[in-house]
């Protein structure tokens, strides 16, 4: 198959792929934009039936005081239905009340069973007891559709739901407690049970509170203060205890009216603090949606600028790919042909694989001169130790004298011989004599300048040409590679010392009677010791 085909074929591959990953992924955000719209829903659905909730507990607050005060403020009971009813058509409105998520969450007889209770309270045929459990018992059905709703079919759902469904049990508490002591409240002796269900009730509401202080953020553990934390707290927490005294008969009851609008106020403090809970979560849950919207739009016009971008691209790329693929084969053809290395591909400076070839071609057909003269490095230099050999060192040293005799510079010369070497090779073998040498070099050139010139005179004799250094500073230069020589652990043998001599180039010498009074000096410091430095 031709590489045109290949290419145009990898090309089409790329591009459908790319097509369905943009696909998949904007179906993947829709169904994440669809999952916090359905959150928006619950959200709202959870604010019905708290709403709902809240009308019941009044309705069951007021109807428990009819009852006891033998029906003599129905107006108020009515202004309680008319409510209650309303909230009741709101829930029933809301998109999520259909007939098989009512009739699964217990909810679709709930108009049948609320005229029940009211038809028992119009008809005189309930006490105020079974009154209070049948309203508490479709406000718990309530509160469980909005707890099973929210926390369990919900793909996500905020924390704030915990928060919010404590404080509606909380609220629910405070209900019965202001139904209760609505009911018991003119009673001469009042009954044990009741006043257990009123501790009871009373715990619970300390307990959810505690809860909502546990779980909620700074700024709602705040607003809760400011909801309970009121005089109107205060009346109700201790017309509560004072019912609960065991002095009772002798503690005056709180008065009917005060009781209702103080208790009243303090659950309607919490249900707004919920209600702004569920704002709040309304608005953040409203502004994802709008986000994820936001994100899909930008994707789907950014994909599809990208698959005319890449359309584009893949077209122009393969028409450069087959022109400099012809090229490339031209120029094979003339170096085969004609042996013509000096041909260079015309580099159009691009970071592509071909330029990049084109490059590594150029590069190729430069690294033949480039062998020949790094065979030519290879012939000066010392492969044991990478330093120069003997006849590299004769150039540059007559380069330096030439350079010295004409701006009258100082120059000196350094012989340096490592003592005893014999020895080593002879008693640990030439490997370690190598790796001696190795590091004796290493020593002497962490010590000598850029401009010196370092170089393996033979065997174990080094030199060292030092420009621009006059007697007593090659004698400083050479005492100090001494005395590091002499620092240095050598492994295997631990220790060694060397022996220097010294000298300073004199105007109009040679190099040949340079060097031998610098080994003249050598030999001095080996007859007379080693481990020294002489000056010839």
């Amino acid at each position: 198959m031709p590489i045109r085909v290949r290419l145009v074929l990898l090309a089409s591959i790329a591009i459908l792929s790319m097509a369905i990953g943009t696909w998949l992924i904007i179906s993947r955000l829709n169904d994440t934009r669809t999952n916090v719209e359905r959150e928006v829903l619950h959200n709202n659905w959870a604010l019905d039936c708290s709403s709902l909730i809240h009308y019941l507990q009044r309705e069951r607050g007021a109807s428990a005081g009819l009852i006891a005060a033998n029906l003599k403020d129905f107006d108020t009971v009515k202004k309680m239905r008319s409510d209650s009813n309303a909230a009741l058509d709101t829930l029933f409105d809301n998109p999520l009340a259909t007939e098989h998520r009512l009739a699964r969450l217990g909810l679709a007889d709930l108009r049948v069973k609320l005229m029940e209770i009211r038809n028992g309270v119009d008809r005189r045929s309930t006490d105020w007891r079974r009154l209070r459990d049948a309203y508490t018992a479709l406000i718990n059905t309530l509160l469980g559709a909005v707890s099973y709703e929210m926390l369990h079919e919900a793909e996500t759902y905020s924390p704030k739901l915990d928060v919010i469904a404590e404080l509606a049990l909380a609220r629910e508490a405070l209900g019965l407690l202001r139904a209760t002591v609505n009911s018991v409240r003119g009673q001469v002796i009042r009954n044990t049970s009741d006043q257990i269900f009123i501790a009871t009730e009373l715990t619970l509401y300390r307990h959810h509170l505690d809860v909502v202080r546990t779980h909620a953020s700074e700024s709602e553990i705040s607003a809760l203060h400011s909801a309970v934390d009121t005089p109107d707290y205060t009346w109700v927490m201790d017309a509560i205890n004072r019912m609960l005294s065991k002095h009772e008969a002798l503690i005056a009851p709180p008065d009917g009216d005060q009781w209702w609008e103080r208790s009243s106020r303090l659950i309607d403090a919490l249900k707004t603090l919920e209600e702004d809970l569920f704002d709040k979560l309304t608005r953040e849950t409203t502004e994802k949606v709008g986000i994820q919207k936001a994100i899909v739009l930008w994707l789907s016009g950014a994909a599809l600028v990208t698959l005319l971008i890449l359309v584009g691209f893949v077209t122009i790329t393969i028409a450069r790919m087959m022109r400099d693929l012809r090229e490339l084969s031209t120029a094979l053809d003339q170096i085969v042909e004609k042996e013509n290395y000096a041909i260079r591909l015309k580099d159009r400076g691009g970071r592509d694989e071909l330029s990049h070839a084109f490059q590594l071609f150029n590069r190729l057909l430069e690294f033949t001169d480039r062998l020949i003269r790094d065979k030519e490095t290879l012939a000066s230099m010392d492969t044991l130790t990478g330093v120069m050999n003997r006849r590299a060192f004769m150039k540059y040293a007559e380069r330096e004298i030439a350079r010295a005799t004409r701006y009258g510079h100082n120059l000196s010369l350094v012989f340096l011989d490592i003592d005893h070497f014999k020895q080593v090779n002879d008693t640990y073998g030439h490997a370690t004599g190598d790796e001696v040498i190795k590091i004796f070099v290493d020593t002497v050139k962490a010590r000598i300048r850029d401009s010196d010139l370092l170089s393996r005179w033979g065997g174990e004799e080094f030199i060292i040409m030092t420009p621009d250094t006059g007697i007593n500073g090659v004698k400083n230069f050479a005492e100090s590679v001494r005395a590091g020589i002499a620092a240095t652990r050598f492994p295997g043998i631990e220790h060694l010392t060397c022996s220097l001599g010294v000298a300073q180039w004199k105007p109009g010498e040679t190099f040949e009677s340079f060097s031998s009074r610098a080994d003249m000096a050598l030999y001095e410091a080996k007859r007379t010791g080693r481990d020294r430095v002489c000056t010839g």
